[in-house]
């Protein structure tokens, strides 16, 4: 099989895996049946997998390539990603119920750096692997 086939199964891998894990985490958390709000929650789900799935085209062309600081620019990719997702909670936690802290913004907006920051050396290990799996130098 030609290396693009290869990429595009990792590509399809990373978003299947992001959608249904995510998903299955988050509804783990939530009242079952889940109420009919979930809905707005796979919704940005997947918005957010549609945009990794962007970054990744770029990600495994210069992981293959070996680009120099590729490490931190993944880093600060999805560290950046978790702070925008903590500041939309936080803005729609204030539209809903108008009463939030400045603490409750920066417990959030800690919580999701660490987020972005663990799920950031996973996504990198992961697609170190999967392009070994498939035989593809890195």
């Amino acid at each position: 099989m030609t290396k693009e086939v290869e990429i595009s199964k990792i590509l399809w891998i990373n978003t299947i895996l992001f959608l249904g894990s995510w998903t299955t985490f988050f509804l783990s958390g939530a009242d079952h049946p889940p109420p009919i709000g979930f809905l707005w929650v796979v919704l940005f789900i997947v918005v957010l997998d549609t945009i990794q799935y962007v970054y990744l085209r770029g990600f495994l062309r210069q992981l293959i390539d070996r680009k120099k600081r590729l490490f931190t620019k993944n880093l600060l990719f999805f560290v950046t990603g978790g702070i925008l997702v903590a500041v939309f909670v936080s803005i729609l936690q204030i539209i809903e119920s108008k009463a939030i802290s400045t603490a409750y913004v920066l417990f959030w907006i800690g919580l999701m750096v660490i987020v972005g920051i663990l799920y950031a050396r996973l996504f990198w290990f992961f697609n170190i692997v999967l392009l070994k799996v498939f035989k593809i130098r890195v």
